[in-house]
């Protein structure tokens, strides 16, 4: 392993700890400031959905997503996995926040 992967697996590191404390508490079902989307509508929108699941669901989601950033550096497969993770990842959870009525009060 060379120097600058070395350095690159530590500065996605920095950039993760954070993601994964905020995954952290959003999988406690707190933190619905951090859910994108969810935070912009309004108190009366707020309320038709369940906060508690929609952070539980973000955050079960952001979780791995952090744990796999520092093998980005990496390359090849590592890489290819944390982009098939986000991309597909992002777009379940998106049209299952849509959809599923479980998240709805």
């Amino acid at each position: 392993m060379t120097n600058e992967q070395i350095t690159a697996i530590a500065v996605c590191s920095v950039i993760a700890l954070p993601l994964i404390i905020i995954s952290i508490v959003l999988m406690t079902g707190r933190g619905g400031d951090f859910v994108a989307g969810f935070n912009t509508k309004s108190r009366a929108e707020r309320e038709k959905y369940d906060e508690k699941a929609v952070c539980r669901c973000v955050g079960r989601f952001t979780l791995p997503a952090g744990l796999l950033m520092p093998l980005l550096p990496l390359g090849g497969v590592y890489a290819a996995a944390f982009i098939g993770y986000t991309v597909i990842g992002a777009a379940v959870v998106m049209i299952s926040l849509r959809k599923s009525e479980k998240f709805r009060r």
